[in-house]
């Protein structure tokens, strides 16, 4: 490639920049309309997203308030252990109470049968 540059060079050499230039142009406006619709994806889910947590915070404070409900129905349904243990000793002294008054009673009637006149055999 000795001497002058000629016209027919610097075309060829122009279109195959103007070429380059254009599949530059074409790539580079790909990449950005990728880059701006996965970006618009990402804010659609993560606004999805921030919806299901909502959803589910909702939901949980649905359940804790249930849960306590339901612990409080429990509490004033069933008696403690504490308050069975008191009325189990109220019982056990009541019965054993009345066990000392029959005990008692047997000694009174025999002594009443020995305090009564003889039965006369007319």
């Amino acid at each position: 490639m000795t001497g002058a540059i000629t016209w027919e060079f610097v075309t060829a050499i122009a279109g195959v920049l103007g070429v380059l230039a254009a599949v530059w142009r074409y790539l580079e406006a790909r990449i950005i309309r990728t880059e701006i619709t996965a970006k618009r994806e990402v804010e659609s889910a993560q606004r999805a997203v921030q919806e299901i947590r909502k959803d589910m915070d909702t939901r949980i404070g649905l359940m804790n308030t249930t849960i306590s409900t339901l612990q409080v129905m429990n509490a004033e349904k069933y008696a403690s252990r504490e308050v069975l243990r008191e009325t189990e000793d109220r019982i056990v002294a009541a019965v054993e109470r009345l066990q000392t008054s029959v005990d008692r009673m047997g000694v009174r009637v025999d002594t009443m049968r020995d305090r009564l006149p003889p039965k006369s055999n007319a």
